[in-house]
């Protein structure tokens, strides 16, 4: 059983256990905000998402230290990148091709931005649902050629199908060749991230805290989903929020009775803040 103390530095995943469904800011998420100002509390972000789409967080909750982008990929800041790992595009060239021709929705995640392979009915479909502005890398008066695809700078490939059952199994078999150079993160049979081998949310929180000359165990990791196990089992302290699936909750030294922003906030609270307090009364 792990021992409980005050952790040196939190960090918590975004989609799923900030947000829910929409980048909205809650009650939870306010009350997070709070929290970590007063308390002046070590707090960063680990997430799938490149950094354009987790800058408006950033500014919200005046995040200050690197975070992790791109599930692990690179560790970054708006003004430098201090770690960064990428693909070599012709090891998803294929699978890139077959997923397009089936009109599954192809994001090519750079470091600090997102770009759709093209748009799609599909794609259409995302930005009717959450408003969201994509560059596309082929459009109808502009195709890739040869070495503007060399050239790209991918750091993840995210596949989502639109048909179900998902077709992400032949996805897959098309980058098998390239799999030791590849870790693939497979949420469902309609979803996929592909990252550079040995990425993940687990080890840039590892890199991290190298960096910063934390140890794993003085950490506290917040998430929801199967990608971020890894990342609360090597944690000192692991918190699943409340709307975290059965296999992450599973995994996790705490569950907090709280969803999204609000259930880390109350994690925040219970392992820092009153640990905090405790210390003061000693």
């Amino acid at each position: 059983m792990k021992i409980v103390k005050k952790p040196k530095l939190i960090i918590s995943d975004i989609d799923g256990t900030i947000f829910d469904r929409k980048d909205t800011v809650t009650e939870g998420l306010r009350r997070l905000k709070t929290i970590l100002a007063e308390h002046r509390i070590p707090f960063t972000l680990a997430s799938g998402r490149c950094y354009a789409d987790m800058k408006s967080l950033i500014e919200f909750l005046d995040v200050s230290l690197p975070v992790i982008v791109n599930n692990g990929a690179g560790i970054m800041t708006e003004s430098q990148m201090y770690w960064g790992a990428q693909i070599n595009p012709e090891d998803i060239r294929e699978a890139v091709r077959y997923a397009d021709t089936c009109g599954m929705m192809v994001s090519l995640y750079e470091a600090e931005k997102e770009k759709v392979y093209r748009h799609n009915a599909y794609v259409q479909s995302y930005i009717d649902r959450f408003g969201k502005k994509y560059q596309y890398c082929v459009t109808s008066e502009k195709e890739m050629d040869e070495q503007q695809w060399k050239d790209m700078r991918i750091q993840k490939l995210l596949i989502i199908d639109p048909q179900k059952p998902g077709r992400i199994e032949t996805v897959i078999n098309k980058i098998r060749e390239a799999s030791d150079h590849l870790s693939v993160v497979q949420y469902d049979d309609r979803s996929i991230d592909v990252m550079p081998k040995s990425c993940s949310k687990e080890n840039g929180v590892a890199k991290l805290a190298g960096m910063l000359g934390i140890a794993m165990e003085d950490i506290m990791a917040v998430g929801d989903n199967e990608n971020d196990i890894e990342m609360l089992r090597h944690a000192g302290i692991g918190v699943a929020v409340n709307n975290a699936t059965d296999t992450l909750k599973a995994a996790a030294d705490y569950i907090s009775a709280e969803e999204a922003a609000a259930g880390v906030a109350k994690a925040v609270e219970k392992f820092y803040v009153l640990l905090d307090d405790d210390e003061g009364e000693n």
